[in-house]
């Protein structure tokens, strides 16, 4: 070809294989959510060990309150009058130092339960504030990608009118060798340059440079098998 409309058209081509690529790795930032879902999980850990903590912490409250109830009975009959046989005084007084010391220790264990219980709402809080920061985030440069997504569209709607302008004004028989040339080798045409091969280097025989300026012919590099034009 005695121009470089190939040429312009690899290099068109490769600037939408360009932003192609480009657009996909934004297509799947936009659909992906690692951050966001990352600090999700996070969040409904924290809050799970939350709700743990705290119902562990209500049932011992309720055990401690029963316990109580239970020990005021005790008292009741124990310092009220009623009861005057020394055995059955002697039992009631050997269970109520049971419950108390029962009370002792299910007192500590509630006492634990609220600490906690109390780390465990701060864990929470973090998590819930951590997951809204990466939502933020998210949000923000989804917006970004967006906008950047957009234009790569619109570039490439727009190099693939030219390459159809362009495509009408090279030979069937160059384009067709240079598509399926493209399946293999992204890069298929290369320029003459000081009489060689400017893709391999290699020196091109006259008869190839003179291929290569002809207007109906398609010359091919000896060494590397690329389109030869001359631009």
């Amino acid at each position: 070809m005695t121009d470089s409309v190939i040429g312009r058209v690899q290099s068109l081509d490769a600037e939408n294989d360009r932003a192609r690529k480009q657009a996909l790795d934004l297509e799947a930032k936009l659909t992906g959510n690692t951050e966001v879902m990352a600090a999700l999980a996070a969040e409904q850990r924290a809050v799970a060990t939350l709700q743990v903590k705290r119902a562990a912490l209500r049932e011992r409250e309720s055990d401690m309150k029963s316990l109580e109830t239970r020990m005021a009975d005790l008292e009741q009959k124990l310092y009220g009058g009623r009861i005057q046989n020394p055995k059955e005084l002697g039992s009631y007084e050997r269970e109520l130092h049971m419950f108390k010391q029962n009370h002792g220790r299910i007192e500590e264990a509630v006492l634990s339960l609220m600490d906690e219980t109390d780390q465990a709402e701060r864990d929470a809080s973090a998590a819930r504030e951590a997951r809204e920061a990466a939502e933020s985030v998210r949000a923000h440069a989804g917006a970004t990608w967006r906008e950047e997504l957009d234009l790569l569209r619109a570039q490439i709607v727009e190099r693939d009118e030219v390459l159809r302008a362009l495509r009408r004004d090279a030979s069937v028989e160059t384009l067709d060798f240079y598509d399926r040339l493209r399946k293999r080798m992204p890069t298929s045409a290369a320029p003459v340059r000081h009489g060689g091969c400017a893709a391999c280097g290699i020196g091109l025989s006259a008869d190839v440079v003179e291929r290569a300026h002809a207007e109906d012919e398609v010359a091919v590099c000896d060494n590397c098998g690329r389109i030869l034009y001359v631009g």
